[in-house]
């Protein structure tokens, strides 16, 4: 950041390869690797130094002291002005990259708590839901063992439903989310892994309830 000013940074974030940050004036920067537009500076270019990303609206859409900020590997979402949340870079496995900050029209309306991003997949919460979304490989997108195995939308984790999410975390093929302990008390549905299938023969999957306290300790 230039260093004739005094910027007063409120919030940073680093992904695989790029790093993004806001101040207290509302303004968001990114440098780094500009691969798949990751940086929103509408072209694919390095930045070695801080270059401030232009939002729609400009300074009547000023990024707030309590916005969402995440960095993915290839990827980066912030909220704006009354909590809509932006994205760019590499948002989908296939499809055109996004160069520049877009609105994500899916989220609209929701009062996001927290957001994170991981290598192909991203997680949020909001109210009393868990929002997660892209490829789910290793089951990161936590749907179950009869769900989708990737969404190319954001979708509710239906066994976190009702349940106050308060934190998400994504890493490399899984994701966590922290839960009022209040609305756990029941338990959790907890999925043994996928067994091996030979050709298309498939077995079933079941699920146990864990409850507070720890796992389900396994049978000798």
């Amino acid at each position: 950041l230039n260093q004739e000013n005094d910027y007063k940074v409120v919030k940073v974030c680093c992904g695989h390869n790029h790093v993004a940050c806001f101040c207290e004036d509302g303004k968001i920067y990114t440098w780094g690797n500009g691969g798949y537009g990751r940086l929103g500076h509408r072209v694919q270019k390095d930045e070695f130094s801080p270059k401030r990303v232009e939002i729609q609206g400009g300074d009547r859409n000023l990024i707030p002291k309590d916005a969402i900020l995440a960095c993915g590997s290839t990827a980066t979402h912030v909220s704006a002005c009354m909590g809509q949340l932006y994205a760019f870079g590499k948002l989908k496995v296939s499809g055109d990259n996004t160069m520049f900050p877009m609105p994500q029209m899916d989220l609209q309306g929701w009062v996001l708590r927290d957001f994170a991003s991981g290598a192909v997949t991203f997680a949020t919460c909001a109210n009393e839901s868990a929002v997660t979304w892209g490829a789910g490989g290793y089951g990161e997108l936590g749907y179950g063992p009869n769900g989708k195995k990737s969404s190319a939308c954001p979708d509710l984790v239906p066994s976190l439903e009702g349940k106050r999410t308060i934190m998400v975390a994504c890493g490399l093929g899984q994701t966590l989310f922290l839960v009022k302990s209040e609305d756990v008390k029941e338990g959790v549905p907890v999925f043994t892994p996928l067994p091996e299938t030979k050709g298309s023969e498939k077995k079933n999957q079941g699920a146990d309830m864990v409850k507070p306290g720890g796992a389900k300790k396994a049978k000798k």
